[in-house]
């Protein structure tokens, strides 16, 4: 593990504790609202492109109350690329306050069939701090798997919310030990019907980048987006490692290069 290895895992580390600092401090008296308002749902379709591939995908989640004060969520993730195939599911276990903040725990499968077949676990710490219009959002953790290298996973957000209805955000992902630049926009059409754009980017170089847009479907009470994103579903993280999928063909080509080199 590289000295900078290390300076980014930890810098990724004391932003989530002070995110937990925070949130403990803000949410210290008995909440009000319940961490999860009502059953709801969320779906989308999107596409894009990501290192020299095309995609399309579709995604869901299921949130639920389980007290006062805890909520559970599921992911579903499929989707399609010029020269394979991948899906992913994932789970959120959660402590949340609407007015102050979320603390959890995030749990993680992807599979990817491009060239060859990889699989990458994840388990995680996830927090929220909500700050008026602002919303800081890390999640920290460990991946594993196969064809894929052991390595700290670390992903950060800091979301602003220009009116109600309008989110744009910026940060940064630590996956299969590069740093990624990330930004995006979602913006809700109709409260009434749920129905959202979104359009989000990662970069790293010119041979590892990420851009897509789709059309969002929330499934609940009619309200606001900052409302959906502080009362209802946490957000999801599955698209955020199709960055991965290159990485681990690249290492199977390298592993290749060697082995011909050394025959």
């Amino acid at each position: 593990m590289t000295h900078l290895h290390i300076l980014k895992s930890t810098t990724f580390s004391l932003i989530l504790a002070a995110v937990i600092g925070a949130v403990t401090a803000t949410g210290a008296n008995a909440q009000s609202a319940p961490a999860v308002s009502a059953i709801n749902g969320k779906a989308a379709i999107g596409g894009g492109g990501f290192d020299d591939n095309a995609f399309g995908f579709a995604e869901g989640s299921f949130t639920t109350p389980l007290s006062q004060s805890f909520g559970f969520q599921a992911d579903g993730l499929v989707g399609v690329a010029d020269d394979g195939e991948f899906y992913g599911a994932a789970g959120h276990l959660f402590w949340r306050d609407p007015s102050a903040g979320l603390l959890g725990l995030y749990g993680g499968v992807t599979h990817v069939d491009i060239s060859r077949d990889f699989t990458q676990y994840v388990l995680a710490g996830e927090g929220e701090l909500y700050m008026d219009q602002v919303s800081i959002e890390t999640l920290i953790g460990y991946g594993t798997g196969e064809r894929i290298d052991d390595d700290i996973v670390a992903l950060g957000n800091v979301a602003f919310y220009a009116t109600d209805d309008l989110r744009i955000f910026g940060g940064a992902r630590y996956l299969a030990e590069d740093l990624h630049g990330a930004a995006g926009t979602e913006i809700q059409l109709s409260q009434g019907s749920g129905a959202a754009f979104f359009a989000e980017g990662r970069y790293h170089d010119s041979d590892r980048w990420q851009a897509f847009a789709g059309i969002r479907f929330y499934f609940g009470a009619p309200k606001s987006l900052i409302r959906r994103h502080r009362e209802d579903d946490p957000g999801t993280y599955g698209t955020d490692f199709l960055v991965q999928p290159k990485t681990g063909r690249r290492r199977i080509e390298e592993e290749r290069e060697r082995e011909i080199f050394f025959d």
